[in-house]
């Protein structure tokens, strides 16, 4: 009677062992990322905050992607000093058909996303969130002021840093790098 009981609960035993060893081998599987976005347009806008004729863009196109015909570049960052300016910047991909507004998307997972700002050869000027993912911020909107006359670069970079998103530049990968020549003038 013994041995038969064995072989009627063999098959339940069996089915349980399958079932856990599945669902070990679903926790194992790492999750699948995002693919990245090809992003072959670059464009800041900068307005004075009590003036909106003084407006400036910077932008950088390379709609064939890498490798093809060289990049676009095109800057007119000539800001008064101490004058505030909203900053907005928007990527896309223009590489098709039509066109696809990939800052949607960086907005859309703002807390795996952060814009830097980095300035080589001009001091005094600083730039602040004025977007933010509930904890830190994202860069698409900004404000900005320079304080100090002088002429260099700022280089703005997209990271992408899912699940290391600390409020800095380091973790992370770079989605797109790109610098402008920019002035602060009397």
């Amino acid at each position: 009677m013994k041995t038969t009981k064995f072989y009627l609960l063999a098959p339940v035993f069996l089915l349980l062992l399958i079932g856990c060893a599945k669902d070990e081998e679903e926790l194992a599987t790492p999750p699948v990322n995002n693919e990245e976005e090809l992003i072959t347009t670059f464009i800041l806008n900068l307005e004075n905050s009590t003036d909106s004729t003084d407006t400036h863009q910077a932008s950088f196109r390379d709609v064939d992607g890498p490798g093809g015909e060289d990049p676009v570049l095109e800057s007119n960052l000539v800001l008064q000093r101490n004058a505030t300016y909203n900053g907005a910047i928007s990527v896309l991909d223009e590489s098709g058909d039509e066109i696809e507004d990939i800052t949607i998307e960086v907005e859309e997972e703002g807390a795996e996303h952060l814009f830097c700002f980095d300035f080589d050869g001009i001091t005094g000027v600083s730039v602040a969130y004025a977007d933010s993912d509930g904890i830190y911020g994202i860069g698409i909107l900004s404000s900005w002021i320079g304080e100090e006359l002088g002429q260099g670069t700022v280089s703005i970079t997209l990271k992408h840093q899912p699940g290391v998103k600390d409020g800095t530049c380091e973790p992370g990968e770079t989605d797109i790098e790109v610098s402008f020549p920019i002035e602060i003038i009397e």
